[in-house]
């Protein structure tokens, strides 16, 4: 068989497979929420005359579970198996589908709690054998033409406008304070409040010139990366590339784009950015393949040229 799809075909032809199968199982999950409640409210409430209620409850929520919960779980299950079954045997890098497939959901570890509750067969287990011993062969790397020669990636309209909005809110509010508060009011709240309404500016004036300035923030093509941090690096340069999510305290969270280079490291938050972890996991991947297929051509003719000289 010849493995000649990308991870990005492979990972599309998964969402529209898993679409329907997604929806039904949330929609069944919502309408499983309503019987549920009604047996909650029943127990709570229960007297000498509950029981009856109850067991039709009881009998109701069985049912329901069966209907819109276990049948929709199975439907997406097979599918599911179904999918990756194909995917990893079509798949020029099975490595990277395993990688971008978690991210997007479609892949699940049998260590996790899903992962061992799908109903996988002696059949699948068989398959998924072979399909394994593709992981100890060298990744087979086939371009992706979706991804062009050079991409420039800006500041995300959306993240920013709501920012906007919430310090103009902010400053709003903290303008309020300062000029219809009571007389009574102590020294220290009246510098707080002006504080706060300095520190909104100054963020506000930030965002507008980071948006007016609309020079390219993060540069990707097949030479290497380009950041306004460090600037431009080769991928010769570039080393252990990747995205690590980390926490930012009271339970946000964001994602940076990290690699190591000659002269330092590069840490970039990528929250302000206009594209999502997904898209960028593919741009690098892609754009580090190409150059080393790229450099992996010329010593394939350096060799052959040595070789007719000899």
């Amino acid at each position: 068989m010849e493995h000649t799809l990308t991870v990005q075909e492979v990972l599309e032809q998964g969402r529209k497979q898993l679409l329907l199968p997604r929806i039904l199982l949330l929609f069944g999950a919502l309408i499983f929420i309503a019987p549920l409640t009604l047996l909650a409210l029943i127990v709570a409430n229960y007297t000498n005359g509950s029981g009856q209620p109850l067991l039709i409850m009881a009998g109701v929520i069985l049912f329901t579970f069966f209907l819109f919960i276990y049948l929709p779980f199975r439907y997406w299950s097979r599918k599911m198996i179904s999918w990756n079954l194909w995917a990893f045997a079509h798949c020029s890098d099975v490595h990277q589908l395993r990688k971008d497939a978690k991210l997007a959901g479609l892949y699940l570890d049998n260590d996790t709690l899903i992962g061992r509750m799908l109903p996988i067969t002696p059949a699948d287990r068989a398959i998924w054998k072979e399909l394994n011993e593709r992981f100890a062969q060298p990744v087979q790397f086939v371009d992706d033409p979706g991804v062009p020669a050079k991409t420039t990636i800006g500041i995300s309209w959306r993240h920013w406008l709501f920012n906007f909005a919430f310090q103009l809110l902010g400053m709003g509010l903290a303008t309020i304070v300062l000029i219809y508060a009571p007389k009574d009011v102590s020294l220290l709240a009246r510098i707080l409040a002006g504080g706060l309404l300095l520190a909104l500016a100054y963020t506000m004036i930030t965002l507008i010139r980071d948006m007016l300035i609309k020079r390219p923030e993060l540069i990707l093509d097949d030479e290497g990366i380009q950041t306004v941090q460090s600037g431009f690096h080769s991928w010769k340069d570039i080393k252990n590339e990747r995205i690590v999510e980390r926490s930012l305290g009271k339970g946000a969270r964001s994602d940076f784009l990290c690699y190591d280079h000659s002269s330092g490291s590069e840490d970039l938050k990528l929250t302000l950015y206009a594209i999502g972890r997904i898209e960028l996991e593919r741009l690098l991947y892609v754009y580090r393949r190409r150059y080393d297929s790229h450099l992996t051509a010329i010593d394939n003719n350096t060799d052959q040229m040595r070789t007719a000289k000899k």
